[in-house]
């Protein structure tokens, strides 16, 4: 019976990979202006700088200015550092993207 579960739960899984498939990140973040940037770019760095854990909430918050700031091909590893409270290195990646 387990192997007969077993059997169906895979092909279930397989029909909605299939039918799902992974999501992408997030092409455009839409238009942010530049005084939104330069403030959410402020605080981030401000709260990485000083191991806040008030980032992780403030990524969640502005996660689409940050995905701007940061560029689709950064914001995937400065989210997963911030949300592993490796705020040094979120704080490097955001100061390698800002000039």
């Amino acid at each position: 019976m387990l192997e007969t579960f077993g059997a169906e739960h895979g092909k279930l899984i397989a029909g909605l990979m299939e039918a799902f498939p992974t999501a992408a990140v997030q092409e455009e973040a839409g238009t942010v202006d530049e005084a939104k940037v330069a403030e959410v770019c402020k605080k981030m760095t401000e709260l990485l700088a000083n191991d806040d854990s008030e980032a992780s909430d403030y990524l969640e918050t502005e996660k689409d200015a940050l995905r701007h700031i940061l560029g689709k091909e950064h914001f995937g590893p400065f989210e997963r550092a911030v949300q592993q409270y490796d705020f040094a290195q979120a704080l490097e990646l955001m100061k390698s993207q800002v000039k």
